[in-house]
């Protein structure tokens, strides 16, 4: 996320820019809106701020101190022999959204990440064009000509068979591009006709959950209360969106948000 400005420790004497933004919530002023709600259909920073990070997780992270890759939704990993297969454990406690428009019935399981990664391999896949079809990160590292098949081998282990040893796949699938959706919803959506909606509507396993979203206005987010990590501590969390940047600053001064993108 962009530089922070306003500590969060101030949160609780901050006014809200909105009527109906509780006290508990931290407002954020960002310069743009979102192209897509979707991290793998593009590169752009103003959308990733937005959504990557507050909506979804990924298979594995980079520890910001550090730089390893360290576990996230897998929590554990093994390589063979000769570098071309990656075998995934997954966590067993890891809960997608409920939202007023989708109700998961089970936890995360490996057809989850077999139904993200197909969508971006497979023209076949329902998902596929959806959004323009285009994976501007994944066809920057040749993704498709590097993965032979994602496949399941148990509800909790998924597999990747690549077509020749590659350093950086690990590293790739920690970026905030490769973050895992829910094969459940997208079913739900190809039933209903609906295949839109997965990409304005999203469902994902991070601390918040979609709730609104009024374009070249605000973004609202809310805590999702069965986060396997660690609950966020606000309770809401609000993009006000303001492109003009002394407009932002001015924001900031008069505590209509906590934190501004980019102040000069």
């Amino acid at each position: 996320m962009s530089l922070l400005v306003c500590s969060i420790s101030l949160l609780s004497g901050c006014k809200p820019p909105l009527p109906d933004t509780v006290r508990s919530g931290l407002v954020y002023c960002s310069e743009g809106s979102p192209e897509t709600f979707n991290p793998q259909l593009v590169t752009s920073g103003t959308t990733i701020d937005a959504i990557s990070q507050q909506l979804y997780d990924r298979l594995l992270e980079i520890d910001a101190d550090t730089g390893e890759l360290v576990p996230a939704l897998a929590k554990s990993w093994q390589v063979s022999a000769d570098g071309k297969t990656y075998l995934f454990t997954l966590r067993d406690d890891v809960q997608f959204h409920q939202t007023e428009y989708f109700s998961p019935s089970r936890p995360l399981q490996a057809e989850d990440v077999v139904f993200t990664f197909n969508r971006i391999m497979q023209r076949n896949h329902p998902f596929h064009r959806q959004g323009g079809g285009n994976y501007p990160f994944f066809q920057s590292v040749d993704w498709a000509d590097l993965v032979d098949s994602v496949t399941a081998d148990t509800p909790h282990q998924v597999r990747f068979k690549l077509s020749r040893p590659d350093s950086s796949f690990l590293s790739n699938i920690a970026t905030d591009f490769a973050a895992i959706l829910s094969a459940e919803y997208g079913a739900l959506l190809v039933k209903s006709g609906q295949l839109s909606r997965m990409d304005s509507h999203p469902i994902g396993t991070g601390p918040f959950r979609f709730k609104e979203y009024q374009k070249d206005v605000l973004i609202r987010y809310y805590r999702h209360r069965n986060y396997w990590r660690e609950p966020a501590k606000p309770e809401q969390l609000v993009f006000d969106i303001v492109p003009n940047n002394a407009r932002r600053m001015a924001k900031l001064f008069t505590h209509e948000c906590d934190v501004v993108a980019f102040p000069r």
